[in-house]
């Protein structure tokens, strides 16, 4: 028993269970006060069985707080037929052998998911709790409780200061896990050794490297059953060795348990003495043995003086060579913060590539693709993952694919499970690699000088293809076939460097998903410089007489001895959810040339291009600019009018020239003012069009005006699974998943449908990244003949008249200079 017990007093009776039913049916029109469950069940069942079961879930979730339990087992009938509580003290239950415990902090997720917009449903807003904020949490948590004041007493003393934040909010969700999980559980445990059971308890006190719980919440519920089902040999990409090692022997004691009731004797380490020594000198002499046996049977790669261990994981069929957290540049901390990457110099002559690379600074806010809520977040981040197939090698070398990771330029990073590339890799037959880089103000801020440039974040994506270039055919990469792939920003980013005379040679190819830098709010060093002012000034770092331009060196020097936390914090709180701060600027040896202007003029390498967006690039952008009105994942559904559709537009393009013109294009006086749905949808197609879709076609159309061969398409499918609500559409991002080829690695969580697309996907991809073309047949695309490809299951004919939202891009053309 992990973590849940039947001796809780609040446990269900039919009654309770029958009124809960009442209020549902009620709620779906199939019963009211004359009409019950108990008095006609048969007439309220049908009425409830022809229900969608959406209907039902929606009824039945709209009644029922997070952090509660709605149905819950009943008692008095013949499965259960007594209350649960009584039958445990009155020994009227079966327990011969038992395995019990539960997790160091069970109750902090129920601080968080009770009262979420306080905390943070993860916990990510981290408020300070006093005493009396802390004794009404657990009033409303114990409200029906006997002799609740009691209880605060007992947990919240006068003794305890009002002012000891961290231990009140600990005292406080400890509470609330002892009298919901850990005390139930223990007095079962007692119960079931009262009657002779043997009874083996734990507690488990293991936090998972990656976990979507923040760091404050401790060991939250759950987070033992990863362990006990062996995810990390699953996916040894997401966990430290010691947590590898750590499964191993939890599966051994719950196999063990499950064959004989009991465990197998541990060996005893040898008490203080003599005995000590020699013990501690048979360690050492193991572990040194471990890991040179380890390094015969890895994968092991030279680079340089430097040989690097991999670990050989499968991938259907098939095994893959991961590297993990192979460094391409020194640490960017201390003195080089804010500096351009330096290549990495000194490595030992033996480097493990076992555990993923910390994430690089950002505050992560909500666990969706490209946000990564991992808590271990570093300034030394800039490390790459490699995958490659097994037979991949110096004679045998593979197509190299170059993704980088997207998020704004805010958020994301090469540890998000989306970026796992070992089945691309596999199915693929190529080398894909994933590269870190710095984001927000540390990769972004600008003093125009030397020491601070700014796009430090795209000259660590730079630095990091000149190591592919110089080291991937140790890994068995083919350097004339190097493609540089990206999603959202990194698709920008990519773009970006097609432009950059650094980059020239580096590459021949470019996959772009849903990114562009064809966009005319590209950054200029003089609005960079303005940020980086107002990020040093709330720092108190600068001030108006002494300013980032004017005393460079003392506003730098100040900036490098704040904390890396408090430098993210202050960069996230002057940027709304919706909007981009720090972007690539140009005007320097990296981007001289306006982006926008050097794709006008044909002055960017495009050579063999595949590009495209998703069909409603914009729907995120509406929740997420009013997650209030809408709810971030789109949950609230409402309902808009003409009238609050042409708001969000004008508030949207406030800084676009005649944004009245863009209302009328998408919102036009025949468009009648109840048309809600359609309204919703051309108010989000505005947003994608401007921002994302638009772009995408004019650079596509510029690449094959130079004589580029263009490939584009359009991403068509919704996921089965998807944290966006369904009339959202096909939201950006979500061809990630089937780029890398997830359903592969979790088909269970996929249809068969889109486990085939995703390998047909991968073909494609692939196909490009080897050959320049795609291995199906896909004309290319030009201005004059806008052919798009449209990718689903099924993989649907291209589009071979009007182009996907042309009529749209054709509007906004003149706006962006195509």
């Amino acid at each position: 028993m992990e973590s849940g017990s039947p001796a809780y007093p609040d446990k269900g009776s039919t009654k309770l269970n029958m009124d809960i039913s009442q209020k549902i049916a009620e709620r779906l029109f199939c019963a009211n006060k004359t009409n019950t469950i108990q008095n006609n069940p048969a007439g309220v069942l049908e009425c409830l069985r022809k229900m969608g079961s959406e209907a039902l879930t929606d009824v039945n979730a709209a009644m029922q707080p997070l952090s509660s339990v709605l149905y819950i087992p009943q008692y008095g009938n013949e499965l259960v037929p007594m209350d649960p509580q009584k039958a445990l003290q009155n020994n009227n239950f079966t327990c011969n052998d038992l395995l019990i415990g539960n997790t160091n902090d069970e109750g902090s997720y129920q601080l968080t998911t009770l009262n979420p917009a306080v905390y943070g449903f993860f916990g990510d807003l981290n408020p300070a709790i006093n005493k009396t904020l802390g004794e009404k949490e657990m009033k409303r948590m114990l409200y029906a409780f006997p002799d609740r004041d009691k209880v605060v007493q007992h947990y919240l003393p006068d003794s305890l200061p009002n002012d000891a934040y961290e231990t009140i909010r600990e005292k406080v969700y400890t509470s609330f896990g002892d009298i919901s999980i850990v005390c139930p559980v223990t007095f079962y445990a007692e119960q079931c050794a009262k009657t002779g059971g043997n009874v083996y308890k734990y507690v488990w006190n293991h936090r998972p490297t990656k976990s979507v719980w923040f760091p404050w919440m401790g060991v939250a519920h759950g987070n033992e059953v990863e362990f006990v089902f062996g995810t990390p040999f699953l996916h040894s990409f997401y966990y430290r060795q010691d947590e590898i090692n750590l499964s191993k022997t939890v599966i051994d004691i719950w196999s063990s348990f499950a064959k004989n009731g009991g465990f197998h004797p541990m060996e005893r380490i040898p008490h203080e003495g003599q005995s000590t020594y020699v013990f501690q000198i048979l360690l050492i002499s193991c572990i040194t043995l471990y890991f040179f046996e380890r390094a015969k049977c890895e994968p092991v790669v030279d680079v340089g003086k430097t040989q690097i261990v991999g670990r050989s994981v499968y991938s259907g069929k098939s095994i893959v060579n991961q590297f993990l957290a192979v460094p391409y540049a020194e640490p960017p901390i201390g003195q080089l913060r804010f500096k351009k990457p330096v290549a990495r110099k000194v490595l030992p002559s033996l480097y493990y590539a076992l555990n993923n690379p910390p994430v690089c600074w950002q505050k992560s806010m909500y666990p969706f693709p490209w946000y990564d809520p991992s808590p271990l977040k570093d300034e030394n981040c800039l490390y790459l993952n490699i995958w490659s197939p097994e037979n991949a090698s110096p004679t045998n070398k593979k197509a190299v694919i170059y993704f980088i990771h997207g998020g704004g330029f805010r958020f994301g990073s090469i540890m998000q499970k989306a970026y796992f590339g070992a089945p691309l890799a596999a199915h693929g037959d190529l080398i894909v690699v994933t590269v870190n880089y710095r984001l927000g103000a540390f990769g972004f801020l600008t003093a125009d000088t030397e020491d601070a440039p700014g796009n430090v974040g795209l000259y660590d994506i730079l630095e990091g293809l000149k190591w592919v270039n110089k080291y991937i055919e140790a890994f068995g990469g083919d350097t004339s076939r190097i493609t540089l792939a990206g999603q959202g920003a990194g698709s920008s980013a990519a773009a970006l460097l097609s432009t950059s005379p650094l980059a020239k040679g580096l590459f021949q190819r470019v996959i772009m998903e849903s990114g562009s830098p064809s966009y005319p709010g590209n950054g200029t060093i003089e609005l960079n410089l303005d940020i980086g002012q107002m990020v040093a000034e709330r720092l108190f770092c600068a001030s108006e007489t002494q300013t980032i331009q004017n005393s460079p060196a003392k506003v730098l020097k100040c900036l490098r001895n704040v904390t890396a936390e408090s430098l993210a914090d202050v960069t996230e709180a002057m940027h709304p959810l919706s909007s981009v701060l720090f972007i690539p600027q140009f005007g320097g040896e990296l981007l001289p040339n306006d982006p926008q202007k050097a794709l006008q003029n044909g002055n960017f390498t495009c050579n063999d291009l595949l590009i495209g967006n998703t069909n409603d690039e914009g729907s995120y952008q509406l929740t997420t600019h009013h997650p209030d009105v809408y709810g971030f994942f789109g949950a609230l559904n409402p309902t808009i009018n003409k009238t609050l559709g042409k708001e969000e537009i004008k508030r949207k393009f406030q800084a676009f020239p005649d944004y009245e013109k863009v209302v009328q294009h998408y919102l036009p006086d025949s468009l009648p003012n109840d048309a809600y749905e359609t309204i919703r949808k051309n108010v989000y197609t505005s947003f994608g069009d401007a921002s994302i879709v638009c772009p995408v076609m004019f650079y596509a159309e510029q690449c094959a005006k130079t004589g580029g061969n263009v490939y584009k398409y359009v991403w068509n499918h919704r996921p089965t699974k998807s944290v966006w609500f369904p009339w959202m559409g096909v939201v950006h991002g979500t061809e990630v998943e089937f780029v890398f080829g997830t359903p592969l690695l979790h088909p269970f969580h996929y249809t068969s449908d889109e486990v085939d697309l995703s390998k047909k996907i991968i073909d494609i991809w692939s196909s490009f990244a080897k050959n320049g073309k795609p291995d199906i047949s896909w004309p290319e695309f030009s201005k004059e003949n806008p052919h798009v490809k449209v990718l689903g299951p099924g993989l649907n004919d291209f589009e071979n008249q009007t182009g996907f939202h042309r009529e749209n891009c054709n509007f906004f053309r003149h706006y962006f200079g195509f």
